[in-house]
């Protein structure tokens, strides 16, 4: 799923500088920037939280397929869904991602868009190629309809929360196409992959 052995999570939050969903996007795009500049850095990128490790429940299904039916009322395995910031996992050389990754024109007035890893997709087509195909995304816990999510991108199977658990549905969209209840765009994490060790970045 991506270089974890050079890669460093920092854990970031603005709100209490109670700023603007403006300032907000403008001062992580001024902190990706620097960064991206620090030498040695090979990426950085934002996300909602961690990932790897954090997010919310999801009954994505298909449009002939409803969420009743891949995903019955307490079922253990109900897929997880994180935001994540373009170019991502570019950014994290994630090598196993087939289709796309999320761009700087992925945002609320685009199109939406969605990664998923593979099995999920294997769950949702699994007789055919998930890319290029619609994907329902409840936008919020409990629900179990929505609008149609483009897959752009299938990534191999990633680890959650422990090595072990790597079959965990996955499903990724982009930090700018995802806000708060609030309208508020916040990520609270930035994620950067290294050259070398990462201890010795500065």
């Amino acid at each position: 799923g991506m270089d974890s052995a050079r890669t460093v999570r920092a854990l970031v939050n603005l709100d209490h500088l109670l700023l603007s969903n403006d300032a907000v996007q403008a001062t992580y795009d001024e902190m990706l920037s620097k960064v991206r500049a620090i030498p040695g850095v090979a990426g950085a990128a934002l996300a909602s939280s961690d990932p790897y490790g954090a997010g919310r429940a999801v009954s994505a299904h298909t449009l002939s397929r409803d969420a009743d039916f891949f995903w019955p009322p307490g079922s253990p395995q109900v897929p997880i869904e994180a935001a994540v910031g373009d170019g991502f996992f570019r950014a994290l050389a994630a090598g196993s991602l087939r289709g796309r990754d999320f761009e700087p024109t992925d945002t609320r007035g685009a199109a939406p868009v969605a990664i998923i890893n593979a099995p999920l997709a294997r769950i949702l087509f699994p007789a055919e190629d998930a890319l290029g195909k619609c994907v329902i995304l409840p936008r919020r816990a409990g629900e179990r309809s929505g609008s149609c999510v483009t897959v752009v991108g299938v990534l191999g199977g990633v680890w959650y929360s422990s090595v072990v658990n790597r079959d965990k549905p996955m499903a990724y969209v982009p930090l700018a196409q995802r806000t708060g209840y609030d309208g508020v765009w916040r990520p609270r994490g930035m994620f950067v992959r290294v050259e070398g060790d990462p201890q010795s970045t500065a």
